[in-house]
C-alpha cells in the first residue's frame, strides 16, 4: 500500500488486501471538506447505480456531523518536505 504522505505510513493493511503498489488516499473527519467530499463521493455512487453504497456513506454522515460539533477542523494540509508522487515509491517500480 503507498501512502502519498510518509507520516501516514504506519497506518497498514494487516491482511494484505490492499497490494504493495495500490496508491491509497486517505480522507481526515478533521479535514474541514471532508462532508463535501463525502456528499460528492455519494452523488457520484448514485449516478454510477451503487445505491447501497451510496445509503451506507450517507447513513454514516450524521456520525461524521457528531464527531466534528466537539473536534477541531481544519484546512488539510501537506507536511513539510514532503516531495511530490508517492512517498514510500520503490526504486524500479513505475506508478505512471
Amino acid at each position: 500500500m503507498k501512502h502519498l504522505r510518509d507520516d501516514y505510513n504506519r497506518i497498514q493493511d494487516p491482511n494484505r488486501k490492499i497490494g504493495d503498489d495500490e496508491p491509497v488516499f486517505l480522507l481526515r473527519g478533521q479535514d474541514k471538506a471532508f462532508p463535501a467530499m463525502l456528499l460528492g463521493y455519494i452523488g457520484y455512487q448514485r449516478a454510477v447505480g451503487n445505491e447501497a453504497l451510496a445509503k451506507f456513506i450517507e447513513d454514516q454522515m450524521p456520525a461524521v456531523h457528531q464527531w466534528r460539533a466537539s473536534h477541531h477542523c481544519k484546512q488539510a494540509d501537506i507536511p513539510p518536505g514532503t516531495k511530490p508522487g508517492l512517498a514510500n515509491e520503490k526504486p524500479g517500480v513505475k506508478t505512471s
